[in-house]
């Protein structure tokens, strides 16, 4: 019997695919679970178009974040925090706080998990954060300044 996945379903297809299965397993298991639906034909042209614009809506995505990726390195980040004499922050600048900035910056939102530091920025100083896109590694400068 031919389905096709609605949702995801691990080590047999992706949601949208289009597959062959056994009868029981589509019977008994993907289609009462709503995992899968008989494949017609006006399924398989719905499916296409499903798709398709998910393709589209990745594509534009992606050029949306190597666009953001390439300003946040055209432009350093800015931060302007309280910090004793010795140039210690009185707290630290986390990955949401980067996120955030990029947010107040670039009006896009981004998942604090996508920026990357090894700790806390603490310090007033030139610090360097790494930004993950589609796989990508991009590094950027964060600027942090005395108040």
């Amino acid at each position: 019997m031919e389905v096709i996945f609605i949702q995801n379903v691990k080590n047999v297809a992706q949601s949208g695919d289009i597959k062959r299965v056994n009868d029981g397993y589509a019977r008994n298991f993907l289609i009462p679970k709503k995992l899968a639906v008989i494949a017609t034909n006006s399924a398989k042209a719905e499916a296409e178009r499903s798709k398709a614009i998910i393709r589209n809506t990745a594509k534009r995505q992606r050029k949306s974040f190597e666009d953001l990726a390439d300003a946040i390195k055209a432009s350093n980040l800015v931060f302007t925090e309280g910090a004793s004499e010795q140039g210690t922050l009185f707290h630290g600048i986390s990955a949401d706080g980067i996120a955030e900035k990029i947010k107040s910056q670039h009006n896009i939102a981004l998942d604090p998990s996508m920026v990357v530091i090894e700790r806390p920025l603490k310090t007033i100083g030139i610090h360097t954060a790494t930004l993950l896109i589609n796989g990508k590694r991009i590094n950027f400068n964060v600027e942090i300044n005395k108040q």
